[in-house]
């Protein structure tokens, strides 16, 4: 195997999202065999100054909050999927 070769098969476990938080978009990466969770707390990173972390939760397009047990492939997250973060609704109350 190549260098080249062996770089391409590490980037495609690999996939971009966008993140809305607060008025500002953030692109993050996220591996999609790992659990929503992981990918919460790559996004509250991205994000300066997230203010009570431990209550939010990551939201599809369409408004569903997203099971942090659930893989990002499970949850229906792709390349390019846009994201919000934002309280949940479940950890906040």
């Amino acid at each position: 195997m190549t260098h080249e070769v062996a770089v391409a098969a590490k980037n495609d476990n690999k996939i971009t999202v966008e993140v809305f938080y607060n008025g500002i978009t953030k692109k993050v990466e996220a591996n999609p065999h790992q659990a929503v969770n992981a990918l919460l707390q790559h996004a509250i990173a991205a994000f300066e100054g997230v203010t009570n972390a431990h209550t939010l939760s990551l939201f599809d397009e369409a408004g569903k909050e997203l099971n942090d047990q659930q893989s990002v492939s499970e949850a229906g997250i792709r390349e390019g999927s846009k994201l919000a973060l934002r309280t949940s609704a479940v950890k906040g109350g």
